[in-house]
Formats: C-alpha cells, structure tokens, sequence
C-alpha cells in the first residue's frame, strides 16, 4: 500500500524524496528502490502498418486531417543541471533540460517517444536522430500504402506525420506555411495542420496531471530512474497506468470495507455491553 501512495503522490504532486521521508518514514533508497522497480516496464505498443492505418482514420475523424499517423513535437523536461555537463542542457529558455521527443495520436496517447536527448538540441536534430524517424526513412518501418485523398481521386498522397516550423518538408512530414502574407488556401492549410498537432494538447494534459514536471527533477541522469520516470508519465493511458490506478482503487477499498467492518464490530460489542449492563 506504501509503495502506491508514495510512487503516486512522487509523481502526482512534485513532491521530492524528502518530503516522501518524512510523509512515509521511509529512507531515499527505498524510496528511489520503489520508483526504479514499479517504473520499469515500458509498456508502449509496437507500432505496425495496421495500427497506423487506425491511427490516421481517428485523425481523419477527430480533426478533419486524412492521411496523417501521428503529430509530432518536443518538450524540454526541466532537470537540476548535471555533474561535469557543461551546456550540454542549457537551453534557448535559460534552463537545464532534457528533450522529450513524442509523437502522439489524435487521442491524446503517445505512440512514440525519444527521452534523454540534451537541452541545446532543436527538434529537428533531435527527431532526425531518433530511431522512429530513422526507420521511416530506410523503410524498415512499413508505412501504409499512399492514397487517394478524399473529393480529389486524381492524386495520391503519402501517410505524413505532421509537425510545427521547426521541422523541414519531407514527403512523410508536414509542416505549416511559413510567414504572414500567406494566401487563402495557405490559411486554411495551416489552420487544418494546427488541428491536427494534438501532441501539444498531450503535453499540456500530462504537465497538469502529473505535477512532477512543473520543478526540475531532481533525479541522476545516469541513472535508470529518471528515464523510467518519464517513461510512467508518458505511459499514463495505457495498461500499466491503469492496472496501477485499478490496484491503488482496490487496495484503498479493501481498507475502507476493512475499516469498516471493525467499526461495526465495535459497535455490536458496545451494544452487548450495554444490553448487559442495563440487565444487569
């Protein structure tokens, strides 16, 4: 019971190992133990021609945008700057970083992600390097075969990933029409791109319901806790969160049930006692 309440309100809250000591009476390496043990399945699935294909209909559904597996973005996870690291995290916001590379669905879950890339990388370098991006490009990634787009049966189009202007035009990603003089058909392009980007709106889902990212994490960067850390935030809409959250509900019925049935207990032998007493 320990272990759910002190890895959720870790997580949850932002609360740092200290505050979790003197909350739970529980030394930092257990506690570190406990968040390195429970974090460590990686839970996300494998991404296949199919499940891009049902990607791209919920995309084509949700945001009027055919044709797209995924919208892709990064965010930089605030971190205590490193031992030995130099710059190598400080960012262009004047803080030290790390990136999170993900790409997401139109329903708010990651189907990607890239964690641990350095502060000073922009977007694109980091997404050029990642292993997603690299398997697209070499084909090992089999992506759905090109199709006609709807009320135009002239044409066919590549599945695309779609992106903001940080990321150059690829036939795979899209990105938005850059600068203010732009024609009409450019603004309702760009205004159908932007609502296909629900990665941003996942962002902002996870840094709210997942306080620990509104502080600098506090955690080693060498070690496998931090990346697990990120891991369990990325991962809140899949099995392992919600076999998580389903435990913690049980466990904290069980108790309540538990406490329950004590009181009335106690109940029943004040009522005896008292039956006894007034017979008496």
């Amino acid at each position: 019971m320990y272990v759910i309440f002190s890895l959720l309100r870790y997580l949850a809250s932002g609360n740092t190992l200290t505050d979790l000591y003197y909350t739970y009476s529980i030394g930092f390496s257990t506690l570190s133990d406990i968040i390195q043990s429970v974090l460590k399945n990686e839970s996300i699935p494998q991404l296949t021609t199919e499940r891009l294909m049902e990607i791209a209909e919920k995309f084509e559904e949700n945001a009027n945008f055919p044709i797209c597996f995924g919208s892709v973005d990064g965010k930089h996870i605030r971190v205590i700057k490193p031992q030995h690291s130099g710059s190598l995290c400080f960012n262009y916001k004047d803080c030290f970083s790390v990136v999170l590379m993900a790409v997401a669905d139109s329903q708010y879950k990651f189907v990607y992600d890239d964690i641990g890339s350095y502060g000073k990388d922009s977007d694109p370098t980091v997404f050029s390097n990642s292993t997603f991006w690299k398997a697209i490009v070499s084909g090992e990634l089999k992506l759905p075969e090109s199709k006609h787009l709807p009320n135009d049966g002239g044409v066919t189009v590549p599945y695309v990933l779609v992106g903001d202007e940080a990321f150059g035009l690829h036939p795979n990603l899209m990105r938005p029409f850059g600068g203010k003089m732009t024609s009409v058909q450019k603004r309702v392009f760009n205004y159908r791109l932007t609502r296909a980007r629900f990665v941003e709106c996942t962002f902002g889902i996870l840094t709210n319901k997942w306080r620990i990212f509104h502080r600098p994490l506090n955690v080693s960067l060498q070690q496998k806790s931090f990346k697990h850390a990120v891991y369990f935030i990325i991962l809140s809409k899949t099995e392992m969160v919600t076999h998580l959250k389903t435990l913690f509900l049980w466990q904290a019925f069980k108790t309540v049930m538990q406490n329950a049935r004590i009181n009335e207990e106690a109940c029943r032998q004040q009522t005896s006692v008292r039956s006894l007493q007034s017979t008496s």
